[in-house]
């Protein structure tokens, strides 16, 4: 543990120190009865799904007439997660303790190779995050998922950061694919990890590239294994080769939908309803859309996304900015306990005045807005000093701050859509951390300039 992970600086305990101050901030509103603020629109299917398990049905709802068809929509990650737990105020705690971990996680790795001051910053920069203390403490799976993509980056970051194929190297690596694999399960936006994987055996050292090749294939297996065992299962129960009919869904209702809202100017809930009425669904039960449609939507998007490419890229573009800026608000309002904002503010929301002065009906509020959006311009600002800096880094730096920085935005570029929200950022917030606390406060001098990949 202490070679992996912590760094040389007596002041080392300062990253333990601000993880208990961010589990401490995680875990006070457990003290509260769960009520709104801990549930979501989605909660209710996990809880269903976890139910199911516990009760004999598989992957599936126990329902009063027996157990329902096998569920296509949601993966088992966090519902097995739930099914484990006594209750669900033992889950929250133990997600609490999650976004603890994920926090000194990402200050001890980042300390350990650019200094105690870039950890501390990152450490920070993480704790104090809105949308993670907010949807780590909900009845959603974006604390665990969060927390295992960090945990498996930071490893393969590691192994790069080591320079060496030998058994410590292939061990951090193996245990990274399989981390990997479990947050593939938790949420399939996760899809990409098994690329690191395998990119991190290949670059993590200079040996003989048989053995980096040979070592990048099992890595890069492991999770892909996981995903198509999913796959398989999903065929054979609905028919259908997925790994989750959610995706077919949000590229229908949210990424289709978003190109001919950009294109015609019609109201988004308008267009979507029209999209749900030609495969003769109503949009308002979307998520039980039958997975025989899923082809439909799919063959349906491709073909508004040919024909308008440029409005496409320009939706996209758009909604990735407001992704990556966006603070939390209707989440956060039942979260404190206020009204004030409780409705989203996404790219496509109409009447944007009226739900501005929502916001600003309630002080404490915009108060919280306003600090997330500080933090952020100081977030982007780390991260911008970090590439200014970047010639004057050694080859194998270079490499490890553009594998952070590819990893965050592949965590979040499939969730670039009109309705793209806060709490699509989460899985990417602790490496964007670790990239501002690097640029801010990191010890070039750590890697020579003769330390090249």
């Amino acid at each position: 543990m202490n070679r992996f992970f912590l760094p040389s600086d007596r002041q080392r305990w300062i990253v333990p120190a601000i993880a208990i101050f961010a589990f401490a901030i995680r875990a006070a509103p457990l003290f509260r009865s769960l009520d709104a603020w801990a549930m979501d629109n989605d909660s209710s299917r996990y809880v269903e799904l976890a139910d199911g398990l516990r009760a004999g049905c598989g992957f599936a709802k126990d329902l009063a007439t027996g157990c329902a068809a096998a569920e296509v929509l949601r993966t088992p990650g966090y519902p097995l997660f739930l099914a484990a737990m006594p209750s669900l105020k033992a889950a929250l705690f133990v997600q609490a303790i999650i976004g603890a971990l994920a926090c000194l996680v990402a200050g001890l790795t980042t300390a350990k190779f650019w200094g105690i001051r870039a950890g501390a910053t990152a450490a920070i920069l993480l704790a104090l995050d809105v949308p993670s203390i907010v949807n780590g403490d909900r009845v959603m799976s974006d604390g665990l998922f969060q927390g295992l993509v960090t945990a498996a980056i930071c490893l393969e970051l590691i192994a790069i950061g080591r320079g060496q194929s030998d058994r410590e190297g292939i061990m951090l690596i193996v245990g990274a694919a399989v981390i990997s694999g479990a947050a593939i399960l938790v949420r399939p936006i996760g899809l990409s990890l098994p690329i690191f994987a395998g990119a991190a055996a290949l670059i993590a050292s200079s040996g003989d590239w048989r053995r980096r090749a040979a070592i990048a294939i099992v890595a890069a297996a492991i999770p892909g294994l996981v995903t198509a065992g999913w796959v398989a299962r999903n065929r054979v129960r609905s028919g259908v080769w997925t790994i989750s009919t959610d995706g077919a869904l949000a590229l229908y209702y949210f990424g289709a939908a978003g190109v001919v809202w950009n294109r015609t100017g019609l109201q988004f809930p308008v267009v979507q309803r029209e999209l749900a009425n030609e495969i003769g669904e109503r949009f308002e039960n979307y998520p039980d859309t039958p997975p025989s449609k899923q082809h439909k939507m799919i063959t349906h998007s491709i073909g508004i996304y040919a024909n308008d490419p440029i409005g496409a890229a320009a939706v996209t573009a758009r909604s990735l900015a407001w992704l990556l800026w966006i603070p939390d608000r209707a989440n956060l309002a039942p979260f404190i306990e206020t009204s004030g904002g409780a409705k989203r503010l996404e790219v496509a929301t109409s009447d944007v005045p009226t739900r501005l002065r929502d916001l600003l009906s309630s002080p404490v509020l915009t108060l919280l807005v306003g600090l997330q959006s500080v933090l952020m311009l100081v977030t982007w600002a780390g991260i911008a000093i970090a590439f200014i800096k970047i010639r004057r880094k050694a080859g194998r730096e270079k490499m490890m701050i553009a594998f952070l920085l590819v990893a965050a935005m592949l965590m979040i570029l499939p969730a670039a859509l009109p309705a793209a929200m806060s709490r699509y950022r989460i899985p990417a917030v602790p490496l964007f951390a670790m990239l501002s606390g690097i640029g801010y406060f990191g010890k070039f001098s750590i890697f020579t300039p003769l330390d090249s990949v």
